[in-house]
């Protein structure tokens, strides 16, 4: 499989593990999220609920986000990105 294709599948993955999260989270807003959907403008999430997405993402996920960086990803799509980003630098260290 090429790298682009890998690439892909696995954000889709991420998405799709993402969004059934947000779901959990708060389903009678997200159940028809998407990737692009804010949270704060379309999926009404307020601050309680972005810290409980996050510390759900933390443990499913085994990874960290700290309180700055919830506060500023505003979309599962912001998530997907800044998890990739985490995991490749991670894996340098």
């Amino acid at each position: 499989m090429s790298d682009s294709l890998e690439t892909t599948t696995n954000r889709e993955i991420l998405s799709g593990k993402l969004l059934e999260i947000l779901n959990d989270i708060n389903p009678p807003y997200t159940e028809k999220a998407t990737g692009s959907s804010l949270f704060d403008k379309d999926l009404n999430l307020d601050s309680m609920h972005r810290f409980e997405y996050a510390a759900q993402v933390e443990e499913t996920l085994k990874t960290q986000i700290s309180d700055r960086k919830v506060n500023e990803l505003n979309s599962v799509d912001e998530y997907v990105k800044y998890i990739q980003e985490y995991r490749n630098v991670a894996e340098f260290h």
